[in-house]
């Protein structure tokens, strides 16, 4: 597949390669190399993996179709595929358009399911119910034979054709191609590959996407379908003659623009680090295999198969090249804690159960100095116990733990909380737990200032286990309520230490929730053990009911024994660390088993951060060296 674009200058070709035997040895079944030649001489000036630009570039024309074609108010999506291309088109749609809701539908339910869960799409469970009603369809499926029927699509809608790229491939039936008004990104391309394209016949064709008719159509948009046909796998353009393609790229600013990023990152370069020959692995891309990787400042600019040319270069064959993890829930927070976490991996550290506060001489302390990336949410339980003069240190022990907030403190502690927002923090923390006398009033306008701020919280709930009243089912009904009243996203921490032997019913509960549009989500540690201070609000009166748990349970952190009752009452009079051996390998089983169900987090995956911070304390870098 030759390219030539004057504009630039910019020449090269690409080279596509289809073993579908390659799913079975974890590779992707279609493998794209691009390589880059001088303009002037012809010379070789770059070889590079064309699969993630293939994968972009066709999501990108696709959006572009959407956002030219698609009707106002367009609010839901419907996916029918489960693979590469169907995740990179939901990536892309979302630049152009905003969707109330996402649906997915794949033939393999595993692929469905696993797609779901890692996007937040709502998995459906026939191609019928995930067309009904949509406004924009995304079909992505390679099928030999129609997934959709005409009847099942409403008028007005807008689908985008993707994955039937042969003409012995087809994904609409007959009589949805013929209702519909198609549009394609080049006439002699899909006349030659399409077979949805070429059962109706080239007098169907109503224009190319980068034609004058295409933007037009938008002005005049009425109940007529609008089908684009961007091509996922042959892109043919020859440098003579002015074909269709190169007067498509003339005619359109985004495929221009999209194009000459595409040829400005193949340029050759000299990197300041390049790691060779590690394996390198990434979650996003499901990319696991031996690759270069080129750094240039604190970014990664390039993975290649090919040699790359490095200031330093450093030989990491037999060690794993992984993004590093994101801990979002650590509060180890400093030099020596940020030490073991680069050992483990972790290379951003975020501190937002229990907050900071003040956030700006929090950050300050670690500007410039921190091993790995380190950021905070604007903390309630610091802000009270700073308000109510609190004698605590990590967690209060006095009145913020003990007493309710007279108004005045509750208007101090909520202006705390906007000045740490004010200075960068990454949302609100909240630890119920340590402070039983927060009042729900009081738990709803810190959810509102997080509302406001459009930031989430992230909360330590009320209550655990099954006793009632104050179990957490109820804690869950506080977040769930505190939502829905505030339009606040909630992120609950540590689920299967709160609901123990309710996980399962708790997962539900937050499933249900999520699927009534709130945004709620959580996070489980997949071990039997927690941690916290024995002088805090947990171990009050009534503990070993409320936790299900008794002394022999406690551990004591300075020398590991197990408490009695005399040395509860000893240490708890001291205060410091203790763990508790209360939580079940069932709970663990129950959470680790159907990760990021329902955007679930395991601890450590991605944090979910509306707010993006402006002093650069979270940003992505190199992995660390995992060894095997």
């Amino acid at each position: 597949m030759p390219a030539y674009i004057a504009s630039i200058p910019a020449l090269g070709a690409k080279l596509v390669t289809v073993y579908h035997s390659n799913l079975e040895r974890g590779l992707p079944s279609h493998l794209g190399t691009i390589m880059m030649l001088d303009p002037e001489t012809g010379a070789l000036d770059a070889i590079v993996d064309g699969r993630y630009i293939t994968e972009v570039r066709t999501a990108a024309v696709s959006a572009v179709s959407a956002r030219k074609l698609a009707r106002e108010g367009a609010s839901v999506l419907a996916i029918l595929g489960s693979g590469v291309q169907a995740r990179s088109h939901f990536e892309a749609l979302a630049h152009v358009r905003k969707f109330r809701e996402v649906r997915v539908w794949s033939p393999t339910s595993a692929n469905r399911d696993a797609f779901a869960a890692s996007t937040g799409a709502r998995a459906m469970q026939s191609a019928e119910d995930a067309v009904s009603g949509a406004d924009v369809i995304v079909l992505v499926t390679a099928s030999a034979t129609p997934v959709i029927e005409s009847a099942w699509v409403k008028p007005g809608a807008h689908v985008i054709s993707v994955g039937a790229c042969r003409p012995n491939q087809q994904e609409m039936d007959a009589a949805l191609v013929k209702r519909a008004r198609l549009f394609v990104d080049s006439r002699d391309a899909a006349m030659k590959e399409s077979g949805d394209v070429i059962q109706a016949g080239a007098a169907h064709i109503v224009a190319e996407l980068g034609e004058p008719a295409a933007t037009a159509e938008h002005a005049g948009r009425d109940h007529n379908f609008q089908i684009p046909r961007p091509r996922s796998r042959r892109r043919r353009v020859r440098a003579s003659r002015r074909p269709a393609r190169e007067r498509m790229r003339q005619r359109s600013p985004d495929m221009k623009v999209l194009l000459f990023a595409v040829a400005a990152t193949l340029s050759a370069q000299t990197y300041d680090i390049v790691l060779t020959g590690g394996r390198v692995m990434d979650p996003e891309s499901n990319l696991d295999a031996v690759r270069n990787i080129g750094i240039t400042g604190k970014r990664i600019a390039a993975i290649s198969v090919q040699p790359l040319q490095g200031k330093t270069t450093i030989d990491v064959k037999g060690l794993v090249v992984a993004p590093g993890f994101i801990d979002l829930h650590s509060h180890g927070q400093d030099d020596e804690n940020y030490r073991y976490k680069a050992r483990d991996g972790v290379t951003t550290a975020l501190e937002m159960e229990v907050g900071v506060s003040p956030v700006g001489a929090w950050y300050a302390k670690r500007e410039g100095k921190s091993m790995v990336n380190f950021g905070a949410t604007s903390g309630h339980i610091p802000a009270r116990m700073a308000v109510m003069h609190d004698p605590g240190t990590f967690l209060p022990t006095g009145d913020a733990a003990h007493r309710k907030a007279t108004a005045e403190e509750k208007h101090a502690i909520e202006e705390a909380l906007r000045k740490g927002l004010d200075e960068h923090a990454l949302g609100i923390g909240m630890g119920i737990a340590y402070m039983p006398t927060a009042t729900h009033p009081e738990i709803i306008d810190v959810m509102r200032i997080a509302a406001e701020r459009k930031v989430p919280c992230y909360v330590h709930m009320r209550s655990p286990g099954a006793l009632e009243p104050g179990s957490v089912t109820e804690s869950i009904e506080e977040m769930v309520a505190g939502a829905a009243i505030t339009g606040a996203s909630v992120h609950i921490v540590h689920i299967t230490s709160m609901a123990l032997g309710q996980t399962g019913l708790a997962l539900d509960l937050i499933s249900s929730a999520r699927k009534h549009h709130l945004d709620i989500t959580t996070e489980a540690y997949p071990y039997t053990a927690g941690q916290t201070r024995l002088d805090s609000a947990i171990f009050d009166e009534g503990w070993q009911e409320r936790l299900g748990i008794t002394y022999k349970d406690l551990q004591w952190v300075t020398t590991g024994e197990r408490l009695t009752a005399e040395s509860f009452a000893r240490y708890r009079k001291q205060g410091g660390s203790i763990i508790l051996q209360r939580n079940s390998e069932e709970a663990a089983r129950q959470a680790v088993a159907q990760p990021r169900r329902d955007d679930r987090q395991r601890r450590n995956d991605r944090p979910r951060q509306r707010a993006s911070p402006r002093r650069g304390h979270v940003r992505p870098r190199a992995g660390p060296l995992l060894p095997r």
